[in-house]
């Protein structure tokens, strides 16, 4: 999927590409980079995925079994939504800072990425979760972001 994904990218113009250090997206994004030798990779901690408490790395079977049906309910320790969308606002306001009219390509984790896009495009309903490696691109402006492209997969000619 990375290497599909690098691919189409490839062909498109990026002044700099950021990634979360969480293993996964980190591996894409080397895969991506690998394809745009003159592009510079950069690690951001708060690109990593929103925290999920205790039920980080169980199954779901796991967690129904450890504290029933009804877990989502309970004070797992998950991070808190306020918290996850003011990091992703603090980078996005540094990208602005550091890299004026850029395209800056950004890879992280969907549950992240998909409370990021609701809050920078509220008006679109993009209530859909995100399909690993698709692609979303934002403009941001100063009266209203505009949503350019969502959860694209068409690097993956069976979808």
């Amino acid at each position: 999927m990375a290497h599909r994904v690098a691919q189409r990218l490839s062909g498109e113009q990026w002044d700099v590409i950021y990634t979360s250090p969480l293993v996964r997206a980190a591996k894409t994004a080397e895969i991506i980079a690998d394809s745009m030798p003159d592009i510079r990779l950069l690690s951001d901690n708060r690109l990593r995925e929103s925290g999920g408490g205790l039920v980080e790395g169980l199954t779901l079977s796991e967690r129904v079994q450890k504290w029933g049906h009804s877990w989502r309910k309970l004070e797992l320790g998950f991070e808190p939504h306020e918290e996850i969308i003011s990091r992703g606002l603090e980078f996005i306001e540094e990208m602005i800072e550091l890299h004026p009219n850029k395209r800056i390509l950004v890879v992280s984790h969907g549950g992240f990425i998909g409370r990021l896009i609701k809050e920078l495009v509220p008006y679109k309903d993009l209530a859909v979760d995100l399909e690993n490696t698709s692609l979303t691109i934002i403009k941001l402006q100063d009266e209203r972001n505009l949503c350019e492209l969502f959860n694209c997969t068409k690097h993956f000619p069976n979808r």
